[in-house]
């Protein structure tokens, strides 16, 4: 085939292909909006937990910007844990948001493998190459590793299935049928908004070590640590952190 033909095969070829390629995005793009407006619902109180906790590492942010500092390999490294948390956190909300959750969930184990390579590295137990273990996270969070891991390797078939599929009757049988588009699960969405904020705040709380040394002045401050509670106040009033604990950063 020459190289007129094959320019001439992929213009028929693309359209004939875009109409379905485009509609298939489309509806996936039309369930995804619908179930994010209905997210935004069920979060109830963590809408505003999320406004705040973001506020305060955007605040952290904003102060500190342009301004340099003397700091060694050790707090360079974990600058760029720090960035790599936060560069990917709007994907991982919008992902629970338009209950795209199995990618999610993956997302959420990565946020907390980059959170573990950061308190890693602060003990000095950093091993480069190597996936950092979890289990210095702590215990109410380590232990939700397995599930995250399943979800991001589809290894339980169940997890998926129930997420993607339905029994549908008809007069003489019942079968299944699969979702290929977002369907809202208002719980699981609850759950997974919360363990990201949760990881956040735990992401303040390290950022905070590490900015009273290197910008003492405008690293975390009372009304960060206000801000932080009171986020975690709300949380607590959706039923999903103990109202007794207080994480925020010190």
């Amino acid at each position: 085939m020459n190289k007129a033909t094959k320019i001439s095969r992929l213009e028929y070829l693309k359209s004939v292909l875009t109409e379905p390629a485009l509609t298939i995005r489309a509806a996936q793009d039309y369930a995804g909006n619908e179930v994010r407006a209905k997210t935004r619902d069920a979060l109830g109180r963590m809408a505003d937990a999320h406004l705040l906790i973001a506020g305060v590492i955007g605040g952290m942010l904003l102060r500190t910007d342009g301004k340099r500092t003397e700091s060694g390999d050790a707090m360079h490294e974990r600058c760029v844990l720090f960035a790599s948390y936060v560069v990917g956190m709007s994907l991982c909300e919008q992902a629970i948001e338009e209950g795209r959750y199995l990618q999610s969930l993956a997302l959420l184990r990565q946020e907390m493998e980059t959170l573990a390579q950061v308190v890693s590295s602060q003990s000095g137990k950093r091993k480069h190459g190597k996936v950092a273990n979890v289990t210095v996270l702590r215990k109410d969070i380590s232990r939700l590793y397995g599930t995250l891991s399943a979800a991001a390797h589809s290894s339980k078939h169940s997890m998926a299935s129930e997420l993607l599929t339905r029994k549908v009757e008809s007069e003489h049988r019942i079968s299944t049928g699969t979702y290929f588009y977002p369907v809202l699960n208002a719980e699981l969405a609850r759950r997974a908004f919360a363990l990201h904020l949760i990881l956040t705040v735990d992401l303040i709380c390290q950022m905070a070590v590490d900015y009273q040394q290197t910008h003492p002045s405008d690293g975390v401050g009372a009304l960060d640590q206000e801000t932080v509670n009171l986020a975690l106040a709300l949380m607590a009033e959706e039923g999903m952190v103990e109202a007794e604990k207080k994480r925020g950063p010190a």
